[in-house]
């Protein structure tokens, strides 16, 4: 899981969807509980899922719609996805 999630970031660096001094470093772990609104999270820049995904077909946000934010600590990276739809499967 680590590997995948360090060569998403590296893909994402690469493709040019974030610059190198985007993702911000914490010295606090964030809470991993499914909520996402520890603290730590306070530090990360977020972008919205437009930004990394096509959502064209979209025509209402409540439709989908989001957003991604990352940190780093010294051995890991921290990715948490807010999403909101109105039809989950």
């Amino acid at each position: 899981m680590r590997k995948s999630l360090r060569k998403l970031v590296s893909m994402a660096l690469m493709c040019g969807l974030f610059g190198a001094g985007a993702f911000a470093q914490t010295a606090t772990v964030p809470t991993i509980d499914g909520d996402g609104t520890d603290p730590a999270w306070d530090l990360a820049a977020t972008w919205p899922l437009e930004a990394i995904i096509d959502v064209s077909s979209v025509v209402d946000a409540a439709d989908f719609s989001g957003d991604v934010a990352v940190l780093w600590s010294a051995d890991s990276i921290y990715v948490r996805v807010n999403v909101l739809d109105d039809d989950l499967h």
